[in-house]
Parts: C-alpha cells; sequence; structure tokens
C-alpha cells in the first residue's frame, strides 16, 4: 500500500520539488523553489531527491512503529502523515557564499527570459568569477553559459587581461 501510494504521487507530482530552506555554511538561510533549483542544476536536483527519500523512509518508519501499537492503519493516516512531513533544509558548506547566492536567484530566472535579463545586471566584474565558481561546482550549464555570455560582452583591450587571469584560476 506504501509504495503503491508513492508511486501514484510521483507521477502526478514529484515529491522532491517541494519548496526548501538552504542553509550556508549553517550561518545564512535561503527559501528556494525545489521545482526551480532542480530545472537549473542536476546537482541539486540528486540532493533533494535524496532528502526526500530519508523523508519518506523516516515517515514509515515512524508510522509502522504507531501501526504497531495500533494494530491498524488507515489510508488516510497514511496520506495524513506524508503532507506532515518537515521538510529538511539543504545544508550546504561553500566558501563563497556571495557565488552561492548569485546562482541560487539564477535558479528561480530558468525558463523565464524577462526575468533571466534581469539576472544579468546582476553580473559585474567582480563578481562573475564567484558566480562561474559556483555553477561549475553546482552543475548549472545555463548559469556558466549566461556568465561566459557577460564576459564576452564586457571584453575589451582594457580588461583583456583581467579576464585572462581570471580564466587561469
Amino acid at each position: 500500500e506504501y509504495t503503491m501510494l508513492c508511486s501514484q504521487l510521483k507521477d502526478i507530482y514529484p515529491d522532491y520539488l517541494l519548496d526548501r530552506s538552504i542553509l550556508i555554511n549553517n550561518v545564512h538561510e535561503l527559501k528556494v523553489n525545489g521545482f526551480k533549483l532542480a530545472t537549473a542544476s542536476e546537482y541539486f536536483k540528486g540532493l533533494l531527491k535524496d532528502i526526500r527519500l530519508k523523508e519518506l523512509e523516516q515517515s514509515k518508519t515512524i508510522e509502522e512503529k504507531e501501526a504497531e501499537a495500533k494494530k491498524t492503519v488507515s489510508r488516510r493516516t497514511r496520506t495524513r502523515s506524508l503532507s506532515e512531513i518537515e521538510a529538511e533544509s539543504l545544508k550546504i558548506n561553500y566558501d563563497d557564499p556571495v557565488g552561492l547566492e548569485l546562482a541560487l536567484l539564477f535558479a528561480h530566472t530558468v525558463g523565464d527570459e524577462k526575468y533571466n535579463t534581469n539576472y544579468k545586471s546582476n553580473l559585474n566584474k567582480d563578481n562573475v568569477a564567484a558566480v562561474i565558481k559556483a555553477s561549475i561546482r553546482f552543475q548549472m550549464p545555463a548559469l556558466s553559459k549566461c556568465c561566459f555570455e557577460f564576459i564576452c560582452d564586457d571584453l575589451k583591450k582594457e580588461n583583456f587581461w583581467f579576464y585572462w587571469k581570471l580564466s587561469k584560476e
């Protein structure tokens, strides 16, 4: 019964796409849209799936203990307990939280050209290196492309050496 219910839920709406909080370096917390984050990053998609499976297993264990105590569990109880699972925060340790925050901001613009254009205005010569590193680390190819487009658009003979040094990092 449990497996069938989980299968039906996954067909309708993958449950790992729930909105979450991301705790960066155990200090800074951000709210994120699970769907947009999973769309923008294979890394985060895998992490979201793993966390959700862990939450469902914990819920199943709790329910089995309750069922053992009561000797019966109705479908209604199972459905209610799935909705009552508290979503766990994603805990990320990363050496450049500014780059990660800008990468997460980008994740919320994926698929929306208007917001994606506005995101590009957040990039500048001082933060593009941090954002590229975050995009590579967290597997966000659309963000890497956006950063490379910014560099190509900004490249002049006056800043060529700056970007050349940046490419060597």
